[in-house]
Parts: structure tokens; C-alpha cells; sequence
């Protein structure tokens, strides 16, 4: 059962010039509550708008660690006339061998085995402006 409290709520008699009492008791300060309120403001904005932007800095950093291979680019590498045979012939031997569930370490380790004028055309690239 519920218990009742005995005796009266009591209400400001007067709301509104409590509330301009408590402003103006409150004026010493009125700067600092300002500024924190100011402060409060921009933490939120920042903190809707900061994953959306870290993201895509992750993603920039991703793609820029990542070797730039793919079938087209196998295609475009065995056709370009300015890459010797023999490296071409090194390149296919060392992609054919390969294992796709490898960890990315062997895999780097492979990209080191490969003649620099493959390389130069596969290695990553990071764009800093970005």
C-alpha cells in the first residue's frame, strides 16, 4: 500500500522572479557557462561528424597499403612493350605460385621478389593530398 506523505508541496509563489533571481545570482559567471555551453555545442557537432571522417581516412590508408593488382592489370603489364620479357616471364611465374589463401605477409614477401620494373607498376601508392 502506498504511503501518503503528510504535509503540503510547497510551489514558488512568484516562478517567474525566482527564476530572474537565480540568473541574476548566476551573472559572475555568465562567461564560463557560456563558453561551456558553446563548448558542448561544437563536441557534439564533432562527434557526429568525426567516424564519418575516419572512415574514410581508413579507407584512403587501405587502398594506399594495397598492391594495385589485378586481372587488368596482369593484362596491361604483359602488354606493355617497355617491360622486358624476362621480367614478364618472372612476374607469371611468381604469380602462378601464388597460394590465393596465403597470408597477406608471404604475400608482400612475394611482392619483393618481383623485377622493379613490375614492381614500379603494382606497388602501392598512397595519396597523401587526399
Amino acid at each position: 500500500m502506498p504511503r501518503h506523505m503528510h504535509g503540503t508541496n510547497e510551489k514558488a509563489h512568484d516562478f517567474k522572479g525566482s527564476i530572474v533571481k537565480i540568473f541574476k545570482s548566476m551573472r559572475p559567471w555568465y562567461t564560463g557557462i557560456i563558453i561551456s555551453i558553446t563548448l558542448a555545442f561544437i563536441s557534439a557537432i564533432l562527434a557526429l561528424i568525426a567516424p564519418n571522417k575516419l572512415s574514410k581516412l581508413a579507407d584512403t590508408v587501405t587502398e594506399g597499403i594495397t598492391p594495385r593488382i589485378s586481372q587488368e592489370k596482369i593484362i596491361e603489364i604483359m602488354n606493355n612493350p617497355n617491360i622486358p620479357e624476362v621480367d614478364k616471364n618472372s612476374f607469371m611465374f611468381i604469380i602462378n605460385g601464388i597460394d590465393p589463401s596465403s597470408d597477406i605477409n608471404e604475400l608482400m614477401l612475394k611482392m619483393d621478389e618481383l623485377p622493379k620494373s613490375i614492381y614500379d607498376e603494382i606497388k602501392p601508392i598512397m595519396n597523401m593530398n587526399k
